[in-house]
């Protein structure tokens, strides 16, 4: 049988919608996906407290760090990414009466700071000096530690803790935390 031109644009209209469907199909299962994962957006706006929390109902409770936001806009670190790295216990934060503690990357430490309304002032860390085997994307230890030192305002949403923060240059960085 011979192919005429006919036969082969009617081959080419086929083999063009069976791309299309193909290429249509992965979009649908990446953006599925992606809006699966994603947390709820950080509040708008100044934090204000929520009536009838205070630091008390963090004590006794992990928070994992799920998002960092910084003026450029959302960064590439990815809780999933740690949990692949079997990583799931760096950057975290617990809380007690009067001391922060957690694990960077791969550091632990821990921070006396205060609270006064919706606002915490952390000092400093004190962390261990260990050298990390495997580094993160989208966050190094450092700049995790240097956003939590200082002042921040704090609110809690759903299941999520915001800290409000500024980097070394004063932009705004805002860190989600999931609690458990």
């Amino acid at each position: 049988m011979i192919n005429t031109p006919s036969r082969i644009s009617g081959y080419l209209f086929w083999l063009a919608r069976l791309a299309l469907l193909a290429l249509t199909a992965l979009i649908v299962a990446a953006c599925a996906t992606a809006c699966a994962a994603a947390p709820p957006p950080p509040p708008e706006g100044p934090p204000i407290p929520v009536q009838g929390t205070s630091l008390d109902q963090f004590y006794g409770r992990q928070w994992f760090l799920a998002e960092v936001i910084t003026a450029e806009g959302p960064t590439a670190f990815s809780r999933e990414e740690l949990e692949r790295l079997n990583m799931g216990d760096c950057f975290s934060l617990e809380f007690d009466a009067e001391r922060l503690s957690g694990k960077g990357a791969p550091n632990r430490f821990t921070a006396p700071y205060t609270a006064s309304g919706n606002t915490l002032s952390i000092s400093a860390p004190v962390s261990t000096l260990m050298a990390p085997l495997v580094e993160p994307a989208g966050l190094k230890e450092r700049d995790y530690f240097s956003y939590l030192t200082g002042d921040a305002q704090w609110e809690l949403s759903e299941d999520w803790l915001w800290l409000y923060t500024r980097d070394d240059s004063g932009g705004l960085v805002i860190l989600g935390f999931t609690g458990r």
